[in-house]
């Protein structure tokens, strides 16, 4: 069904949807996707079409806007496919960029180097989260409100229908409940749905908003969670092969390496991924959207999974931890990104001082497969760990995923 989903998206019917006149942002999706709807506009997404011409991408990125080669590829791709797009036959209608300012300092870069080509960059002002006083989060939300009122007026020319918006807010968090109750009912036996699998889902709990035809898309995305549950439900009471409960930690953006997870023996019990922040549904809706962008910076759930601080990371891994009983943690990043290459030292020595084991790897943001090397180290890695019994698991387990 999600590769239903994905055949409906089709880049072409974005285009033709900006040139007739709709607001189409891409950006900070899916955090304001129903801002973006509220206000008639599109949150597109063509993160996986510029995905399969990612060296092309880079390419561009280091000839024409001088970014060194041995930078990270992420931020190479997402610049260069922007470029590319904009020299695409006809240019491109969608130019619309919408930017947290909270994010990784050459990705608010890209940004102004996409200004420059022509793109039409709205910035949400960011605050430090992990530094607020509990007493001044009022401030804060009052803040971030007016950000939203901003977006809203640079959209649509004028303030949003909070009653569309408030619509839309809840239909939002009537998916990420049954993403939470999916995520929750898997751990009882994560083998019958791998991470691959998971990896998937989440990204089309994001997709799903991109598209033209929202409503359709939306009944399609509920119906396809719907019917996971109860599948779900079913696999908690089948046996449960032995597997080796396991964090990962960092964007996979090569999917070789969670199925080389999966086909090892490994289960990826708790990740950083997925994104439990519910929309409050008892205040105004603009608040609301306020309050999620606070919080998701507090729990982690932003660009960075850290609230913007590199030693904060491995407190969250932590947590994940203790709260899914895994025996490991593996650590991935991108290879040339500064910000992760400090983190993951940071986070092996601190589970290592704590004797959790840890695997640090790393990648790029092309599509192509991993290496052998990183392919046989996360294997030797999970073979290490199914050897001791101390690091199985053969029992299920139920936990509860936080919501809030």
């Amino acid at each position: 069904m999600l590769d239903a989903m994905a055949a409906t998206y089709r880049w072409d019917d974005v285009e033709a949807a900006a040139r007739a006149g709709t607001p189409v942002v891409t950006g900070m999706n899916p955090w304001w996707a129903p801002l973006v709807r509220a206000c008639g506009g599109i949150p597109a997404n063509d993160m996986a079409r510029m995905r399969n011409r990612s060296h092309e991408a880079v390419s561009l990125a280091e000839s024409h806007f001088h970014i060194p080669s041995e930078f990270c590829t992420v931020i190479k791709s997402q610049i260069g496919g922007l470029g590319l797009r904009m020299r695409q036959p006809g240019g491109t209608a969608v130019r619309k960029i919408l930017q947290f300012g909270g994010a990784c300092e050459p990705s608010v870069t890209v940004g102004e180097l996409a200004r420059a080509e022509g793109y039409d960059l709205h910035v949400v002002q960011p605050l430090t989260a992990f530094k607020m006083e509990p007493a001044r989060r009022p401030e804060y939300v009052a803040f971030y409100e007016e950000e939203a009122r901003r977006v809203a007026r640079w959209l649509c020319g004028h303030d949003v229908d909070e009653d569309r918006l408030d619509d839309l807010v809840r239909k939002k968090n009537d998916v990420t409940r049954r993403i939470i109750k999916v995520l929750d009912l898997r751990l009882a036996n994560p083998m019958y749905f791998p991470m691959t699998r998971v990896s998937q889902l989440l990204l089309a709990s994001g997709d799903y908003h991109s598209v033209t035809n929202f409503a359709e898309n939306r009944e399609v995305f509920v119906e396809l969670l719907d019917s996971l549950i109860g599948e779900l439900q079913w696999a908690a009471h089948q046996p449960v092969a032995p597997f080796v409960p396991l964090v990962l930690a960092g964007n996979m953006f090569n999917m070789d390496v969670t199925k080389t997870i999966d086909q090892s023996g490994g289960a990826i019990v708790g990740s950083l991924m997925a994104v439990t922040t519910l929309y409050r549904e008892d205040v105004r809706p603009l608040q609301a959207l306020a309050e999620f962008l606070l919080d998701m910076q507090l729990k982690g759930e932003s660009s960075d999974q850290a609230g913007a601080v590199a030693s904060a990371r491995k407190l969250r891994i932590e947590e994940e931890v203790k709260r899914t009983r895994a025996k490991g943690v593996i650590v991935s990043g991108t290879t040339g990104c500064p910000y992760t290459s400090l983190t993951r030292q940071m986070e092996q020595d601190f589970f290592t001082k704590k004797g959790i084991p840890v695997l640090a790897v790393e990648g790029t943001a092309h599509a192509d497969p991993v290496t052998e090397e990183i392919k046989m180290r996360v294997k030797a890695f999970i073979e290490m760990l199914a050897d001791n019994p101390a690091y199985r698991q053969t029992k299920r387990v139920h936990l509860q995923v936080a919501s809030s």
